[in-house]
């Protein structure tokens, strides 16, 4: 059974067994509480066991603050303030420009705040998992050590990955071992690497492998996913703690590649990857399980925020009347790609940023967004003007500056109904900007059922293919660069001809500029400044650098909420009165 159903099962057996209890009335007395006296069948050991995904679920796939510290920092998407939304210039508007906001949370929980909380409980989730289930006599429920020594791993492993990111997003952490002992309460960033590498290294073994190309992604932690995350670890090493180890990303690039961990390959379409049926994706590496009725996990905020308040109507096929159970019915125009023309029409010229631009017209991805029935789909944008190209009567209208007019997306941000010409976070627009449709496509709604059947792909070969790209052009080999960057880019073009292949002459702006457009939206795009020294220094749209001895912006700082929690806990440097 996959791991979509197992989950389900799981979850739907946690009320089953409640019931179950329910029925006697008689209290039962015990002189000790121990993890034996609640995991008393199989499936309450695995209930537990499968615990630190649902978190998992919530933390990678539905929160939205990593995706906002990870992209709109960096030169690809942004919130402007455009008519009635953003006006109060909060943090996804100030991370435009560096502006961390650092004080206590007035309403709600800062971006800050929860990257760091949903990791850190995402840790303590795994341990207390480990801990629990290490008191149970799990022979007498027909688990093995095998099984026993694979949970382990698989806890430990999402424990490295929860670490990780905390490690790029403010450096040490505090760190805990499986037992909830507090190791040190700040570690050092050279610390808590180690720490990482040593939680892995120490779990791959242990870790199943994926033995058939295309078989179904459950959501559990397999061996490519470990040694993935550790060739990560390696591949920014040089960014946490100033120790280049590119030679050792490359070594477990290439092992992943050459299915020394699993059985993978790259998807030949591009929604294969992120579509409808891509739990067999050849691609994925590791991905949230979706199934709609059953673990529904939707990458909302990406439509939600970003789509145009009524583009529930592009949506409703031959129905335009009807909205009950139309996709993407709250949407609420918040954000979309930063502009790759200026107000008056003109392209700019930073290297950096501009992404709509930097896809190829004859890029089958810059196209328009089309359902094409039976759970296919083309186009990972929307733009131009917003009428469904199959049912003419369902458009998008606007509600401010183009009241009842069709809206026309255009790759400006400037007030150009009132004739102006400024581009900048302050001149947004309903019609500003390009919104990108990648993860959760949505169907028409006469194929409704097929909403939200798409997984939430977290890592993917994709990534190992520029991975060991990069240390090759680091290394001095550009044209094996080109050649693996090449092999992935082909895939986007007509007949695999794609006509501005990476040449042995590309610079590192060529480079970045091909991480950007593979890997747009997915949550990286500051690391990938970071490790190229450009986060600080780097121009792009409105942007300027942040000037001299700003390099400490290369991690953020900590809300004041968790600093003022305990006096054990010190702020970043930099961030200090």
């Amino acid at each position: 059974m996959k791991m979509k159903n197992i989950l389900k099962s799981i979850l739907l057996g946690g009320a089953v067994l409640t019931a179950a209890a329910s029925c006697s009335v008689e209290p039962t007395y015990h002189s000790e509480v121990s993890p034996d006296t609640y995991y008393t069948s199989r499936e309450a050991v695995l209930q537990r066991f499968y615990r630190p995904f649902t978190h998992a679920r919530w933390t990678f796939a539905q929160m939205n603050g990593y995706f906002d510290l990870q992209e709109f920092s960096a030169d690809a998407f942004c919130s402007p303030v455009r008519g009635t939304k953003n006006t109060d210039r909060a943090e996804m508007y100030k991370l435009h420009y560096h502006e961390f906001i650092i004080d206590p949370i007035a309403n709600g929980w800062s971006d800050l705040h929860q990257c760091y909380i949903t990791r850190m409980q995402g840790v303590s989730r795994c341990w207390a998992a480990i801990s629990d289930l290490s008191e149970v006599d799990l022979d007498k429920f027909g688990f093995t050590e095998a099984d026993w020594n694979n949970w382990r791993a698989q806890l430990s492993t999402m424990a490295a990955l929860y670490y990780l990111q905390l490690l790029d997003l403010f450096g040490g952490m505090p760190l805990y071992s499986e037992n909830a002992y507090v190791e040190n309460y700040r570690s050092s960033a050279e610390e808590t690497f180690y720490f990482i590498e040593n939680l892995l290294t120490e779990s791959l073994p242990n870790l199943e492998k994926k033995t058939v190309l295309g078989g179904t992604e459950r959501g559990d932690v397999r061996q490519a996913m470990g040694a993935h995350v550790l060739m990560q670890l390696y591949f920014n090493a040089e960014s946490y703690i100033g120790v280049p180890m590119y030679d050792k990303a490359a070594k477990l690039a290439e092992d992943i590649i050459g299915g020394v961990y699993g059985a993978y390959d790259l998807d030949s379409d591009w929604t294969q990857t992120f579509g409808f049926h891509n739990d067999v994706s050849k691609e994925i590496i590791w991905s949230i399980p979706s199934e709609r009725s059953q673990l529904e996990t939707d990458g909302f905020y990406l439509w939600q925020y970003s789509m145009p308040n009524r583009m529930r109507f592009y949506f409703n096929g031959k129905n335009s009347g009807d909205e009950k159970g139309l996709p993407s019915s709250s949407a609420n125009n918040c954000w979309c790609l930063q502009p790759s023309l200026d107000g008056e029409g003109n392209p700019y010229t930073f290297k950096l940023g501009r992404p709509f631009a930097k896809f190829n017209d004859k890029d089958v991805r810059k196209r328009m967004y089309r359902y094409l029935g039976n759970g296919e789909y083309e186009g990972m944008f929307f733009f131009g003007e917003l009428v469904n190209p199959d049912y003419p009567d369902c458009k998008v209208l606007g509600r401010e500056e183009y009241r009842n007019q069709v809206l026309n997306l255009v790759d400006q941000i400037a007030r150009k109904s009132e004739g102006g010409t400024e581009s900048s976070m302050e001149t947004g627009e309903e019609n500003s900007g390009i919104r990108m449709v990648k993860y959760s496509p949505r169907p028409y709604l006469d194929e409704v059922g097929l909403l939200f059947n798409p997984d939430i792909p977290v890592l993917r070969l994709s990534e190992v293919y520029y991975t060991l790209a990069e240390c090759k052009f680091r290394s001095g080999d550009t044209q094996g660069c080109a050649d693996l960057i090449n092999h992935v880019r082909k895939r986007y073009f007509e007949d695999g001809v794609d006509p501005d292949p990476c040449t042995a002459s590309m610079d590192k702006y060529r480079l970045l500029d091909e991480w950007l457009i593979e890997f747009l939206g997915e949550s990286r795009r500051r690391t990938d400044l970071v490790r190229w020294g450009e986060f600080t220094t780097g121009e792009w749209w409105d942007h300027q650098p942040d000037g001299e001895g700003m390099e400490y912006k290369n991690i953020f700082p900590l809300n004041a909420d968790d600093v003022n929690a305990t006096d054990k806990l010190p702020q970043n440097p930099g961030y200090t009165d």
